[in-house]
């Protein structure tokens, strides 16, 4: 007994820090609105008790629990109903916390699918989209990604609610079309599940595969990644000439006019490609005598806020990992890593919201030279990441070219 008070004595602790972290945080037109909630769910409701809190695995189900209640604050001025009237169910905390968003935003009913939206600070969008059908308009209205009929539309009503929103709305669209669930369930393990740019041409890719007599599904995950890396991924960026832009290897790609089994063919062996390059050696080279760079960045309170690294690339599939998560062909520097002509850098920064890939680097060792730093998909860098490299520069006693850094020369 006195074990279990302690920990429901630390558990009320933890509880009341998180509010008050979170109530920190809230702006001065948001806090009122954020007090009042957070009253009612501590009188009302179980939301906030420490003894079911104290079943939970850490805090982090708390912090999300606080995250959608400052949401509901945020949109303090959709509500229908005052947070005071509110008469939550005795029927556990999820269905408390239902009870709360639809008293709040709904005089009609909402699928419950778009209920996740309010737990994330990415999620204004979907949250507007719950606020607009609570208000009884039609989901074909909202601003969404896709371009809904009214099946679509029908059909994301009755969406399963353990999808993520985004995969519910490609799941409607694909019911929509008539596709059946196994189909639909080959389309959602897909890039397309998140991915709606294109969205006519997927679309109508959607509606000729659907209709294909003894389609293979396992065949659809491959197919749609080819399709994309063909028409619509730009070929090699990170090249000698920074101002041109090598086209997708098949820009006009169609299905209009192609027999699927051909092009399952096609899909097939450039799959084995795939494979096959994933099992080629990583061959690795030798470090150069230019030296790898840290710099730490110290916050307001005294804390670390920002760690830059710059290090260097030293193996085939490290060039490879590169290229994938920036969006540009550095890998094909290889044969230059190993010939001792060039040698590629990573700056990346480490900070709460963890560690990330900022710019790549391309150094001609021989006559420490900077040739090239480029951000996400062959950008410039931004005025931080030129100091960073700056630094760097002066550091290792380092020439920076006339158009390495997108602002005419530039030596150190």
């Amino acid at each position: 007994m006195c074990i279990n008070r302690q920990r429901h004595a630390t558990v009320r602790q933890s509880l009341d820090r998180l509010v008050h972290d979170t109530l920190q945080l809230a702006q001065t037109e948001i806090r009122p609105a954020l007090e009042r909630i957070i009253h009612q769910a501590r009188v009302r409701s179980s939301l906030l008790s420490p003894a079911r809190a104290s079943t939970r695995i850490g805090s982090r189900e708390n912090r999300l629990l606080l995250m959608a209640l400052f949401n509901l604050a945020v949109h303090q001025d959709g509500w229908v109903r005052p947070v005071e009237a509110w008469t939550p169910p005795r029927a556990g905390q999820w269905l408390e916390f239902v009870s709360l968003v639809e008293h709040l935003f709904a005089r009609h009913h909402v699928p419950r699918v778009l209920l996740s939206g309010w737990f994330t600070d990415q999620g204004r969008r979907a949250q507007n989209w719950y606020r607009h059908m609570g208000l009884g308009r039609n989901i074909r209205t909202a601003d969404l990604p896709l371009c809904f009929t009214r099946t679509m539309a029908r059909k994301f009503g009755h969406a399963p609610q353990h999808l993520a929103i985004p995969h519910a709305l490609r799941w409607a669209q694909v019911q929509g079309l008539g596709g059946s669930h196994a189909f639909t369930q080959a389309i959602l393990n897909t890039r397309l599940a998140v991915k709606f740019e294109h969205d006519d041409f997927w679309r109508s890719a959607i509606e000729i595969l659907m209709k294909v007599d003894g389609l293979n599904l396992a065949h659809v995950g491959p197919l749609v990644e080819y399709v994309h890396q063909q028409k619509f991924v730009p070929r090699c960026k990170f090249e000698a000439a920074p101002f041109r832009e090598a086209a997708p290897l098949d820009p006009d790609f169609s299905f209009k006019g192609r027999s699927i089994k051909g092009l399952i063919r096609d899909v097939l062996a450039w799959r084995k490609l795939q494979e096959d390059e994933t099992r080629r050696p990583n061959p690795r080279w030798t470090r150069c005598s230019i030296g790898e760079f840290e710099r730490i960045d110290i916050g307001p309170d005294g804390q670390t806020a920002r760690i830059w690294t710059i290090r260097e690339l030293l193996s085939l599939r490290s060039l490879k990992i590169e290229g994938n998560a920036m969006r540009h062909c550095v890998k094909s520097y290889v044969k230059d890593c190993l010939s001792g002509e060039a040698t590629i850098w990573s700056l990346r920064i480490e900070d709460m919201r963890g560690q990330r890939r900022v710019v790549t680097i391309d150094v001609d060792p021989r006559t420490k030279t900077i040739h090239q730093v480029k951000r996400l998909s062959n950008e410039y860098p931004h005025p931080k990441d030129r100091e960073i490299v700056e630094c760097w520069a002066r550091q290792e006693g380092l020439t920076i070219g006339p158009f390495a850094l997108g602002h005419g020369n530039s030596e150190a």
